[in-house]
């Protein structure tokens, strides 16, 4: 007798505590209004997910994937909630979520295809609104020059409804017919909130923000701002590059970055640059790693106009990236990319030139050379290079420098008593450089291109044209990044340099040319066609 009154007395409870479960489940409201078409329901919606001990993260992510609503939340912390296990096979959506806001203690309220996630402060409900929607149109705007804005984030306040605007600073958004704020977004500018109230036409105008934009460095692990770095870094931009008339990128750098020593040593393009950035003096000095875009190469070879920026790691932490071969520090180049989606298509021209700067200053009066010869010549061996009659030879040339007054024969033997300036007579004034740049680029949201032409024709100095040095340079790169998905990115990449260097064929030309500034002006650069100087 009293084992059956437990028996009946634990049947009650156990049937009781089942009535209480069903009863917290019946209460949780699920409110659905006709809508539009457009639309879809929660309850025509079917699921199939099957997740155990996960978090409210990968539990609607798996729910995104297999519909057309997308969730917003209230607070990001709620996407870590864990413990949610849920087991549906073409379930309808709306008892798939109420199960789940019973596990996480989570609000689901849905208007049109966005569901927002907030936290449970009493019992947890799935409420689903199809609000009315119109459309709401717009211009975006600089407030610096009233230029249009591309590329403009344009979002519902506190939704993930939002747009971009285009190239032209033109934008359209679907928004609920309920009063909502939109909030207008770019780099570099500051934040704007607008009611829309009952307008269907919203312009704004966006003012620029000069303290967000840090400057961002190119680092071996990555991009950095560059007041977040701890080493020592310097930072060229490419544009400094493109405002020079320059042949080649070590030309560029010259006074760019602090501490990067650019030792050119004449003005052939083809020649060899040093680069040093602790300095000449310091132990086992040598040249930096030179990386463009990740690949060690001479970045001479680059056409100037493909580089957006450079930057230097002076520091010895560049060597726990690169190891052994970043010991003199590393300078790495970042070359253009495609980042319109806008085809963009451009040419340059450029028409420069070179004027030599280190010429002398000689002594231009044959009689006044001669004395200094004779002083010099006296001091070091004793005895006077020119006698007096040559010296009376030579100011009466410098009295009247006339042709008669340059040449004569003495003991059968032509002899010139004039002046050549060896300098002028030899090095041009001006040498021209032509450049030739064009280049296509474009992008979307999962690729860009960019794709860039070079020419360059540079001449040397000399007054020669058929003996004259010259430089010709063709640049051609191909760049190609693609996103495959949202861990997997793949990038290609042509750099194709073709270099013609003509010079006069003769020992150490760029050496020997310095002889200039020391040849004899009192000898002779040809002999005249005299009668006695013929047949003597």
């Amino acid at each position: 007798m009293k084992n059956d009154l437990l028996r009946l007395l634990f049947m009650v409870a156990k049937r009781t505590l089942y009535g209480i479960i069903g009863l917290v489940v019946s209460l949780t409201t699920l409110v659905a209004n006709d809508g539009k078409a457009q639309y879809e329901s929660i309850r025509d919606t079917q699921v199939s997910v099957r997740l155990q001990n996960a978090t409210l993260g990968e539990v609607l992510n798996a729910i995104e994937a297999e519909t057309t609503f997308s969730f917003t939340f209230e607070e990001k912390e709620l996407l870590n909630k864990k413990g949610i296990s849920i087991k549906a096979k073409n379930q309808a959506l709306n008892q798939v979520l109420t199960k789940i806001a019973k596990d996480a203690h989570v609000d689901f309220l849905q208007v049109n295809n966005n569901i927002h996630v907030k936290e449970s402060k009493k019992q947890p409900a799935v409420i689903a609104e199809e609000a009315q929607s119109r459309v709401v149109s717009g211009k975006v705007i600089s407030d610096e020059d009233n230029s249009s804005l591309p590329g403009v984030n344009v979002v519902v306040k506190g939704t993930t409804n939002g747009t971009v605007s285009d190239i032209e600073g033109n934008y359209t958004l679907n928004v609920p017919s309920d009063g909502v704020t939109l909030v207008f977004s770019s780099v570099g500018y500051i934040s704007e909130e607008v009611a829309v109230g009952n307008q269907s036409i919203v312009n704004v105008t966006l003012t620029q923000d000069v303290t967000a934009l840090s400057e961002i460095v190119v680092v071996g692990y990555g991009t950095q701002e560059k007041v977040n770095l701890t080493g020592a870094v310097g930072v060229a931009k490419g544009e400094v590059l493109q405002k020079r008339p320059i042949a080649n990128v070590g030309e560029g750098l010259q006074g760019v970055i602090p501490n990067l020593n650019v030792n050119i040593r004449n003005g052939d393009p083809s020649a060899g640059i040093d680069f040093n950035i602790r300095g000449y003096e310091s132990i086992n000095g040598g040249n930096p790693l030179v990386l463009v875009d990740g690949v060690p190469m001479d970045f001479n070879k680059l056409n100037p106009n493909d580089i957006e920026s450079i930057s230097v790691l002076k520091d010895a932490a560049a060597a726990a990236v690169y190891g052994a071969r970043a010991a003199f520090g590393v300078v790495l180049v970042t070359t253009k990319k495609g980042k319109s989606e806008k085809i963009n298509v451009s040419f340059g021209a450029e028409f420069a030139a070179a004027k030599p700067i280190m010429f002398i200053d000689p002594v231009s009066d044959p009689y006044d050379f001669a004395l200094a010869r004779n002083l010099a010549t006296t001091r070091t061996n004793g005895a006077a290079e020119y006698d007096q009659r040559q010296l009376d030879l030579f100011k009466r040339y410098s009295d009247n420098p006339t042709f008669e007054n340059a040449w004569g024969v003495y003991n059968n033997n032509l002899e010139f008593y004039g002046y050549n300036d060896y300098q002028n007579q030899i090095i041009t004034d001006f040498a021209p450089q032509q450049k030739y740049d064009m280049s296509i680029s474009g992008a979307s949201e999962k690729s860009s291109f960019y794709v860039s032409f070079g020419y360059l024709n540079k001449d040397g100095y000399l007054k020669n044209k058929g003996k004259n040095e010259n430089f010709k340079r063709y640049n051609i790169l191909v760049k190609g990044d693609f996103k495959i998905n949202d861990w997997l990115n793949m990038d290609s990449r042509a750099i194709i340099s073709s270099e013609k260097s003509d010079k006069p064929h003769f020992y150490n030309w760029d050496v020997n040319i310095n002889t200039t500034a020391r040849q004899d002006p009192l000898d002779a650069i040809a002999f005249p066609d005299l009668e006695y100087y013929l047949t003597p």
